[in-house]
């Protein structure tokens, strides 16, 4: 039972007013018929009626879109208005307390919108309604437009019943009309409406200013069906158009003209879509009148094709997507799925259960309490978007990896009612990220223990993004990070001639600049511990699959020990020359003093040949080290090994530990050839117990000045008894002078009887002197 409307609708005094009209269960008036066609149109519903409350029912004056000419008061949802001085609007009568138990709302018809404008008379009775229905709620409403012209529409109900009233005086019913109808106009100028009235028996067309303008046909002048309205429909719906007007001028159809068709302008030839409606007026079975109205829909039709263009692209994109797009009822929990959920996963939609557990069900059990609070706690919050990863079980028992993203659609009271996804298939990503992980992990350990320092920057900028630990340890800090070509001045490298590499000269610069794609620079690069190290920089600039260089990479190797090997073989190949050049000096002299004034060649070849032998050895002795220096007593011993008969003691050496220097090696081991020479041939060294003794010392070691001196004695002993020479072979002049002409110093040979003895005192610094 409906709730008891307030006010009372069975009040005496409201009553007995409806009684004076004596409007009930009269015929249809054509004025009350239009303003019922008029509200429907300009509130866009499929019903509108003209009620009437009486005692015990709700009668229906003009009626379209509803069957019944009354209903009991129970039923009457107008009732409810009479009390109001506008409009009352119920947006859904399901909700409604007032009318969510009304028969009309929970069976047949099934009314879910109403909106009514009470007809109240002079003296503030209300006696009925001018109320739209609708069959789906409206949480909109009516617009500010379609209310005025609801109310407006309201109002003209009432002077048509005043007209009647007011019958007997026809100046008085001429005037009103007159009213009513100036009123009319405005409401339907207002409203943007066109009306059309098609007088069958005589074949008369007219039209109002709105639908002349339309069709773009002038204001006055003839019109006529065939010419001016077929003629101006656009010809894919003239057919359909005229098919619909035939049906509803049919008396035994449903009488109701409601099509849209598009219209070409006569007069500019624009194109507009036009939604009309008619009714035709049938007396003794015959259709006699046809009259309704027309509207211009253009930007509505626009945005509906615009919007099923979109639905359409929409079904034909989640058909083509390999995403699993989803839709799912918040409050049926119902889910739909798209053809991916079986081309993508392998399930068959038929045997697909379409609610939310089923869905949940096929989550990971180790992902599937997570995934739940995460979707709920976005439902049950504010947000409209929704975003996780999980793994979704497939056809086969697989599981796929994939990424989930919602958009929930909330009511007017901020409840979701509805949520829309997709769901891709990330597996193939996830697996080509982990492996790119694991390349990447793999490069990082090649360029971090390559044996070689690695830079990598990127072009054109030259900004430096990379620098590998061995780059650190090469150049003695970490590595700059230059935002540009300019900041390479940091690193501080110089050429061979000493001058500093500018910034725009390394590889790394020219080949981010364009300048090439391959550069190669050798320079003497200054660490922070103010030691240079030379370093050769090889770089190769990096191309997109286009060929434009996006980046360079630049090897650094430390080629310091290569450029002293190098510097250390010119320095050897010059000493090489050097002393080739003076040994062969030195031959050369030895020679042409051992022939000079010779009268036995033997001998003197004998001499000669010893004599080169002794330089041989020593020159072994100085190529057999690392250095350029030998040691001394090892030429001493070199230069008396071909003199030594392998008697006792024949040799007796002692001494510090000296290096003796290339020149003075050789003149040292020739003087001491040509002392053990003279004593095989007259010294103790011609006797079986003759022996030499060796020894020298150094003076003044640690003198600052470099004024120490080397004393080294040559004594002979158990020999046969010495007799001084009378004259001076070139052996004894080389004794005398060779040494000390090489290094500087004194040398004293003297003859006592019991051995020959040389005493030599030279600076140390000659003798080491390399």
């Amino acid at each position: 039972m409906t709730a008891a409307p307030t006010p009372d609708p069975l009040d005496g005094a409201r009553l007995a007013a409806l009684d004076e009209y004596g409007i009930l269960d009269t015929p249809a008036e054509s004025g009350f018929e239009d303003i019922v066609l008029l509200a429907s149109q300009a509130c866009e519903t499929p019903t509108a009626l003209v009620s009437f409350v009486a005692k015990d029912r709700q009668w229906f004056k003009a009626r379209i879109g509803f069957d019944p000419c009354e209903t009991p008061l129970t039923q009457s949802v107008c009732a409810h208005a009479l009390g109001r001085d506008g409009i009352l609007v119920i947006p859904d009568l399901t909700r409604d307390p007032r009318t969510r138990d009304n028969a009309l709302v929970t069976g047949d018809p099934q009314i879910r919108f109403y909106a009514g404008a009470p007809l109240h008379t002079q003296d503030g009775f209300a006696l009925g309604t001018l109320c739209v229905i609708d069959s789906v709620p409206r949480p909109e409403g009516l617009t500010a437009r379609q209310t005025a012209t609801l109310t407006a529409l309201a109002r003209q109900v009432m002077v048509q019943l005043e007209l009647r009233r007011a019958i007997e005086n026809r100046e008085q019913a001429l005037a009103a009309r007159a009213r009513a109808e100036e009123q009319l106009r405005l409401a339907v100028e207002a409203t943007g409406i066109g009306i059309f009235d098609f007088d069958l028996a005589t074949g008369e067309l007219r039209w109002d200013a709105r639908v002349r303008a339309l069709f773009g046909v002038p204001a006055r002048g003839p019109i006529t069906y065939a010419e001016t309205y077929l003629g101006g429909v656009h010809p894919d719906d003239r057919e359909r158009a005229d098919a619909a007007v035939r049906a509803a001028m049919d008396a035994d159809g449903v009488g109701v003209f409601d099509t849209d068709y598009r219209v070409i302008a006569a007069d500019t030839g624009v194109e507009r879509w036009l939604a009309a409606r008619g009714r035709a007026i049938v007396e003794d079975g015959v259709a006699v009148r046809f009259i309704g109205s027309v509207r211009d829909i253009t930007e509505h039709k626009a945005a509906d094709l615009a919007l099923k263009a979109t639905e359409e692209r929409y079904r034909l994109a989640a058909r083509a997507t390999t995403d699993a797009i989803w839709d799912w009822d918040l409050v049926a929990d119902q889910v739909r799925w798209n053809e991916a959920l079986t081309l993508a996963h392998g399930h068959d939609l038929g045997a697909v259960v379409p609610q939310g557990a089923w869905w949940l069900a096929q989550i990971h059990s180790e992902d599937r309490d997570r995934i739940a609070r995460s979707i709920h706690a976005a439902i049950d919050g504010t947000v409209e978007t929704w975003t996780d990863e999980y793994r979704f079980r497939r056809g086969d028992d697989s599981y796929a990896a994939v990424i989930d993203r919602g958009y929930i659609i909330r009511d007017d009271a901020g409840r979701a009612v509805r949520m829309i996804g997709a769901m891709l298939d990330i597996t193939r990503r996830n697996e080509t990220e982990r492996r790119l992980r694991q390349n990447q992990a793999q490069l990082d350990t090649v360029l971090q223990t390559m044996p070689v320092g690695i830079l990598l920057a990127e072009a054109p900028s030259g900004r430096i993004v990379f620098g590998n630990p061995r780059l650190e340890r090469i150049l003695g800090h970490p590595t700059v990070q230059a935002e540009d070509r300019d900041g390479y001045g940091a690193y501080r490298a110089y050429r061979a001639d000493g001058s500093p590499v500018p910034p725009g000269d390394y590889p790394l610069a020219r080949i981010t600049a364009g300048e090439v794609d391959h550069a190669e620079l050798e320079a003497h690069y200054q660490r922070p511990d103010g030691s240079r190290r030379w370093i050769e920089i090889i770089g190769e600039a990096v191309k997109d699959s286009n060929g434009v260089t996006i980046g360079a990479v630049v090897a650094v190797g430390d080629i310091e020990d290569r450029k002293r090997a190098a510097q250390q073989q010119d320095i050897l190949h010059h000493e090489l020359g050097h002393r080739l050049k003076n040994t062969l000096a030195l031959v050369q002299a030895i020679a042409t003093q051992t022939l000079r004034n010779v009268t036995d060649l033997d001998a003197a070849r004998e001499a000669l040949s010893a004599r080169l032998v002794a330089m041989g050895k020593a020159h072994d002795i100085l190529l057999s080290g690392e250095s350029e220096s030998a040691g001394m007593e090892a030429v001493l011993r070199g230069a008396l090994s071909i003199h030594d008969d392998g008697g006792p003691q024949r040799f007796r050496l002692s001494g510090p530990d000296l290096a003796v220097g290339p020149k003075a090696a050789l003149s040292l081991a020739l003087m001491a050839h040509e002392l053990a020479t003279n004593a095989v041939k007259y010294g103790a060294l011609s006797v079986p117990d003759g022996s030499v003794v060796l020894r020298w010392e150094v003076e003044g070691r640690d003198r600052a000045d470099g004024s120490a001196v080397i004393h080294l004695l040559w004594r002979e002993q158990g020999g046969p008894s010495v007799l001084e020479p009378t004259r001076k072979g070139f052996g004894t002049r080389l004794i005398e002078r060779g040494l000390v002409g090489a290094i500087g110093g004194t040398v004293r040979l003297a003859y006592p009887k019991s051995g020959v003895t040389c005493t030599v005192t030279a600076p140390l610094s000659g003798l080491l002197e390399s």
